[in-house]
C-alpha cells in the first residue's frame, strides 16, 4: 500500500470514528485519543503525475482496483473532494501539519514535483517543507539530517499537544462521572 494510500485509509478511519462515536465507544475512542495529524506529500487535491500514471495503467494492463487508486489521485478527483468534504468537520478538533516536498523526481528532475505545494498544504494548520523529492520525504539518512531534526522538532510539539489533549479527555470524563480535578479540567460545577 503506497503512501497516499494509507493517507487515505487513515483519513476515511479518523472520519468513521468522529461520525460513528456516539454509537460506537471504539470509534469514540479513536477520534478523542487523536490530537494531530501529520501529512507526509499527500495530495489532498491530486497530483498531475497521477493522470500519466492511469494512462500508463491502462497501457501495460495495471489491474482495475490499482488503476481506480491511482485515478482517484488525480487533480479534480471526485474522490479525493468527497473526502476532503468528509474530513472538514475534523479539522476543528486537529492540529494538522502538511509536510511538503520541494524537489523534482526523476531523472534530472524533469517529472516535476509529484505533490505540488498548494496540493500538499491543507486549508489549515503548519506546514515543514522539505529538500526532498516524494520517494524521500520520510526518509532520513540519520538523526543528525537537517529534515530529521525539522520532523523531530515538530513531532516533539504535536506528542505535548496530545499530552495535553489526554489529560483533558481524562478531566473531562472524571468530571461527568462525577470526580472533579479543578487544575486539569476547565469545567466547573
Amino acid at each position: 500500500m503506497s503512501a497516499q494510500e494509507r493517507s487515505q485509509c487513515a483519513l476515511q478511519a479518523l472520519i468513521i470514528a468522529r461520525n460513528q462515536g456516539g454509537r460506537h465507544e471504539g470509534y469514540a475512542n479513536i477520534y478523542s485519543s487523536t490530537a494531530a495529524i501529520m501529512f507526509f506529500g499527500t495530495p489532498h487535491n491530486g497530483s498531475y503525475l497521477a493522470a500519466w500514471g492511469t494512462r500508463l495503467s491502462r497501457m501495460l494492463y495495471v489491474s482495475s482496483t490499482r488503476r481506480k487508486i491511482i485515478e482517484s489521485l488525480t487533480v479534480g478527483s471526485e474522490i479525493l473532494n468527497d473526502i476532503t468534504a468528509s474530513f472538514a468537520p475534523c479539522l476543528n478538533d486537529l492540529v494538522i501539519v502538511s509536510v511538503i516536498e520541494l524537489r523534482p523526481i526523476g531523472l534530472l528532475g524533469l517529472l516535476g514535483v509529484v505533490v505540488s505545494k498548494e496540493s500538499a498544504r491543507m486549508a489549515v494548520g503548519s506546514s515543514v517543507s522539505l529538500d526532498r523529492d516524494h520517494r524521500g520525504i520520510c526518509r532520513f539518512e540519520d538523526a543528525a539530517d537537517n529534515d530529521y531534526i525539522q520532523i523531530e522538532r515538530e513531532l516533539k510539539r504535536l506528542s505535548s499537544l496530545a499530552t495535553d489533549k489526554r489529560l483533558q479527555v481524562e478531566a473531562t470524563e472524571a468530571y461527568n462521572n462525577g470526580k472533579y480535578y479543578p487544575s486539569v479540567c476547565k469545567n466547573s460545577r
